[in-house]
């Protein structure tokens, strides 16, 4: 249980007083934060904060201490009998600094939490503040994203603009416009709901008595903690109701709020320095300013938020996201089709990448990031198509990356043959003039792999053409092949060649395995399943549909056999299942692009007879299993790897001048 203090005095209020008994608190022997709560009467206003937080109780262990400035109402005696509540009140009203300071003494937490009394927290407030520092250990504050009663913005972290004035960045908007919904390094954070390590608190001796009673003091700190290499970070997911004015109201002519007038001026004398390297009192500049980044700003075009559990492009840009964070650029993605994907958007939106959603329009998103553009990346043709000359007119200085993810002709040109399609053949040729015209209007193609690198090389040889494969993450080593059974074929079935994969594999290819090795089944799973793969299913023939997490599937499978008779790139299914550990039986266009060996680190296999011989080989020769498993997984691992890829592309963007050496 929670310290507290008791007072003999009644409350004047008998339904208010039951109301604050009624509050559960958890109790906590050894808290990991400690929420101070500051306040100053307004009784009812800290009972609808307490209120809140029983409502929406955090996961981890926390305490909560109400710090009663000298309240001239009964205050202190009906907080008193809210249970595990630390009330300490003190004997003359001091103020909300001294208060918070105090209550940060009293703190036992490993976190300080202040928390305005006029607010409203929401499910997983502080789980989320706290979860932000534990990532990154040079995290030092972080504050909520500060919403009005009427559900408007009121602060999605603030900005201080040379002359010393602050903005509420996105006041009024709404709250969950993709601008306002990312992890971000800001200027500084409301201290109305703010978490700060001890660590940090204790280095800075807390707010400085300079700003007392009130105003700028959370201001100076989060700029403190900057100067001693901390960051300060606004945690959109922590959302925090605040009823703002009802402290001090909002008249900074007179009352509490004229200490604002006053503590600007101080605030102002001691942080000149820094000031000056602030930027000018604009709001078109808001683009700069909301996030404190220094990296090169980057924005990615692709048609959609990526999906990595459901195609290997997705992967793929999900990793390249990932990477362009990591060289230190500040990535905004416009996604094409504007749709709200989760939980993909909210983790891409935790790791710090602005996303675009919704009904947006191109045009006006590339004239307000525009002059801070260092580079933007159109993924795909039909995007780099529409988007090419409205990047040279709006965002001229920017380098132009085109991320081909595979060259398309190829993959009709292949189709066709496979098919006898002659429309197909001449849609190849109409899409490789357009390819090869992009590649020639941008400064930087990205290639999937080293043999569609020279491709675009042959026919048109002053290209700067640079190799980002697919991307696959090391993974522990799998189990072996006893207790396993069955074939695997994983696709996204919105792509031709994985349905044509399908049909041939269940139609061709599975008869002619189950003449020597009946009762073989055939697992089919993929995301955007079509009728034509669904009436696969059979005796022997499960149509999974679409399967989150392939790990099970991955391990306790034999087989992963991918006959693909076209397409072209790299094939995200077939390097993932290498560098599961899982055996392959593919064709040479499943093959392609990653310098794989025929039965080295894999089977290759171009016709039905030869793709069930190798399956069947498979089946039976556990050496022969064993052996190429470990081969696989070995070479996906040096050549598909994260570092890789970012090696790769921070060669290029050094190049370029995007990124500096």
């Amino acid at each position: 249980m929670g310290r507290m203090l008791t007072y003999e005095r009644g409350a004047s209020d008998p339904a208010l007083a039951a109301r604050a008994a009624d509050v559960l608190l958890a109790p906590c022997a050894v808290p990991t934060a400690s929420v101070v709560i500051c306040a100053y009467g307004q009784l009812e206003l800290t009972v609808r904060c307490l209120e809140s937080i029983a409502r929406n109780p955090p996961a981890l262990a926390y305490e909560v201490i109400v710090i009663d400035d000298a309240s001239p109402d009964e205050s202190a005696a009906v907080l008193s009998q809210v249970p595990h509540l630390l009330v300490h009140r003190n004997e003359a009203n001091r103020g909300f600094l001294h208060s918070a300071n105090t209550g940060a003494g009293l703190a036992r937490g490993e976190y300080v939490v202040l928390l305005n009394n006029d607010t409203e927290v929401t499910a997983g407030w502080l789980d989320e503040l706290v979860a932000t520092v534990e990532a990154d250990p040079r995290v030092g504050v972080v504050g909520c994203r500060l919403v009005y009663p009427d559900r408007r913005l009121q602060e999605a972290g603030g900005i201080i603009w040379q002359s010393g004035h602050g903005w509420n960045y996105g006041r009024g908007e709404s709250p969950d416009v993709g601008e306002y919904a990312y992890v971000r390094e800001v200027d500084y954070c409301s201290g109305a709901a703010l978490l700060v390590r001890r660590e940090v608190w204790g280095a800075l001796d807390g707010f400085d008595p300079i700003f007392s009673p009130a105003y700028y003091e959370d201001t100076d700190l989060c700029f403190r903690a900057r100067e001693l290499g901390w960051k300060v970070v606004y945690q959109p997911r922590a959302t925090v109701f605040h009823h703002e004015g009802a402290s001090h109201g909002t008249d900074v002519t007179s009352g509490g709020k004229a200490h604002q007038v006053r503590n600007h001026g101080v605030f102002v004398e001691r942080w000149a320095e820094r000031l000056a390297e602030q930027l000018p009192e604009a709001p078109p500049r808001l683009t700069r300013a909301r996030d404190r980044r220094p990296g090169p700003r980057v924005l990615v075009v692709d048609d959609r938020v990526p999906t990595p559990d459901e195609d290997s492009g997705s992967e793929r840009m999900w990793h390249l996201l990932e990477i362009l964070g990591a060289l230190g650029c500040v990535v905004t993605l416009l996604p094409v089709d504007g749709v709200l994907r989760q939980p993909w958007l909210d983790r891409l939106q935790q790791r710090g990448v602005e996303v675009r959603y919704g009904p947006v329009d191109p045009a006006q998103v590339l004239a307000e990031l525009g002059p801070e553009l260092a580079a933007v990346v159109l993924s795909r043709p039909a995007n780099a198509l529409r988007f090419l000359p409205l990047v040279r007119q709006l965002v001229p200085q920017a380098v132009l990356v085109y991320d081909t993810v595979d060259l398309h002709f190829v993959r009709l040109l292949r189709e066709g043959e496979a098919t006898d399609a002659s429309h197909i053949s001449r849609l190849a040729l109409t899409m490789k003039a357009m390819e090869l015209a992009i590649a020639s209007d941008v400064d930087l193609t990205l290639a999937v792999s080293e043999p569609e690198r020279q491709l675009l090389l042959a026919e048109h040889p002053g290209l700067d053409v640079a190799v980002v494969s697919n991307i696959h993450p090391t993974l522990p080593p799998p189990p072996g092949p006893d207790g396993r059974s069955g074939l695997l074929l994983v696709g996204n079935f919105q792509h031709p060649p994985n349905v044509d994969s399908a049909q041939y594999m269940v139609e061709k290819i599975l008869p002619l395995i189950q003449e020597r090795a009946p009762g073989t089944v055939l697992r089919i799973v993929g995301s955007r399943m079509p009728p034509d793969v669904e009436q696969l299913a059979g005796p022997c023939v499960e149509v999974l549909g679409w399967v989150a997490d392939l790990t099970e599937l991955h391990n306790t499978s034999r087989v992963l056999v991918a006959p693909l008779r076209f397409g072209a790139g790299v094939k995200g299914k077939v390097g993932d299942a290498l560098r599961r550990g899982l055996p392959v039986v593919t064709t040479s266009v499943g093959a392609e692009g990653m310098d794989l060996v025929d039965a080295t680190h894999l089977l290759v296999a171009d016709s039905a007879a030869s793709t069930a011989e190798g399956v069947l080989r498979l089946l039976a020769d556990d050496e022969l299993w064993r052996r190429l498993s470990s081969a696989g997984a070995e070479h996906i691992a040096g050549r598909l790897s994260p570092d890789a890829a970012k090696q790769a592309l921070e060669d290029a963007l050094l190049r370029l001048g995007v990124l500096s050496g």
